[in-house]
């Protein structure tokens, strides 16, 4: 099988794409998420575990899950041509993926390509918007947080020492640019890109009310005539098990930042619709998700402003 080879596209009346090659440019898949190639190549080149750089600040990591994507699938490319609009007389974020999918070597990912499931309780509101499709985003707060209100979070993509790849530390620029650690390393208790989540919620099975069918199990954020029922009970979501769970989210990228940075398109992510309320009343969809957080964890929690776990997600349909 020959080696990648790039092609510049053309708007050239009849020219055609050949039909043995494959565009990389925006908006494809393989679109350069920066706007140099270098960058490009920083990232990817961090993700294998073959880069100096190894610790990302959350800026950079907006990228992170499209790149992994391609550090999965770069291989698909190897013997094809790659066509995009940059010209041939510089380095295009193309050349670099015909240099890794021509690699004799398989990739080593610094994250984990095995499939994980962890964990997460959902309030009512939250489920009923990620079986709507409108929740992508969820936010829980970072623990602990960091001892110093200077101090930024910095993910590890690649180490010498194998233990510490995927981990987060807490961490403060020297006078000469080098990151100095403060406090101990972490990992994010809900996984990484890739890693799988089941929704946990109140339920109730027939083991707990004679009255459903054996092996019936109902929810009460989209069954909630059950409480009509004498004597019957629900659990909590803390009790519900991976069997009993019928959300499936597939986690695309996390980042840290603080909760008051959340933007207007994030609170639309957040699936702040499907809570019932009406945002007009609070005058911005920030305020409105302000009184959700609050609802969840506790008044003033919005105005203590800690760092929180932003983690992009896709419901998996079964």
């Amino acid at each position: 099988m020959g080696h990648p080879l790039r092609i510049q596209r053309q708007r050239k009346k009849g020219w055609k794409m050949p039909d043995d090659a494959v565009y990389v440019g925006r908006p494809s898949n393989w679109g350069n998420p920066f706007s140099t190639a270098a960058e490009f190549r920083t990232l990817l080149e961090a993700i294998i575990g073959v880069s100096g750089q190894s610790e990302f600040h959350k800026t950079e990591l907006a990228s992170f899950s499209r790149v992994y994507w391609m550090a999965q699938h770069v291989e698909s490319l190897r013997g094809k041509k790659l066509a995009c609009w940059c010209g041939l007389d510089h380095e295009c974020h193309a050349d670099v993926l015909a240099e890794f999918a021509n690699r004799k070597q398989g990739l080593i990912m610094t994250t984990t390509t095995t499939t994980r499931y962890r964990p997460i309780n959902l309030s009512a509101w939250e489920v009923r918007a990620i079986l709507d499709g409108r929740k992508t985003q969820t936010r829980r707060v970072v623990k602990p947080q960091p001892l110093f209100d200077d101090l930024k979070p910095y993910w590890i993509a690649a180490s010498t020492d194998r233990k510490t790849v995927g981990k987060w530390k807490w961490g403060r620029k020297d006078s000469i640019g080098s990151i100095v650690t403060v406090g101990d390393l972490f990992r994010c208790p809900f996984g990484q890109p890739g890693d799988h989540l089941f929704g946990r919620e109140c339920f109730a099975t027939a083991l707990d009310n004679p009255v459903m069918e054996h092996g019936q199990v109902v929810y009460r954020a989209t069954d909630p005539d059950w409480d009509q029922c004498d004597g019957f009970r629900w659990r909590p979501s803390t009790q519900m098990p991976r069997w009993a769970s019928r959300i499936d989210l597939l986690i695309k990228s996390i980042r840290i930042e603080r909760l008051q940075e959340i933007s207007g398109p994030d609170c639309w992510a957040e699936g702040i619709e499907s809570a019932g309320w009406d945002c007009t009343k609070w005058g911005s969809v920030t305020h409105c998700y302000r009184d959700l957080w609050e609802q969840a964890n506790g008044p003033e929690s919005w105005d203590a402003n800690q760092f929180v776990w932003v983690i992009e997600h896709e419901r998996v349909k079964s």
